[in-house]
């Protein structure tokens, strides 16, 4: 999807647990608030997003958040995000299936708001 803007704050609320605030504008002008609490631990549990999907969040590294997105059983996504050295970017993959069994990989690239 290609949005007009985009900002994401996050925020640690406990040792492997972050608070994601998402505010977004597409380009036909649509917003979207979005607020979600993920524990990137390892453990599966239901998303708060989408209640037909489980995930399984894990932070492998200082500089790498990864959450992989399952179905039946079956993976249907996976979102890696890896922040840079400098800590002044991150580079995010998302790759999913549609539900008519396509796949679509998207890289997202996020600086901090008021540039570098």
């Amino acid at each position: 999807m290609k949005y007009a803007r985009y900002t994401m704050k996050v925020v640690e609320v406990s040792s492997n647990t972050y608070h994601f605030v998402i505010d977004s504008v597409n380009k036909s002008g649509k917003k979207q608030h979005q607020e979600l609490t993920e524990s990137f631990d390892g453990n599966a549990r239901p998303s708060e997003v989408n209640p037909r999907i489980s995930e399984l969040s894990e932070h492998p590294n200082a500089s790498t958040w990864k959450t992989t997105d399952y179905s039946d059983g079956r993976i249907v996504g996976e979102l890696t995000g890896i922040v840079s050295q400098d800590a002044k970017t991150m580079t995010a993959t998302s790759k999913r299936v549609t539900p008519d069994g396509n796949p679509i990989q998207e890289v997202y690239f996020y600086e901090p708001e008021g540039g570098r």
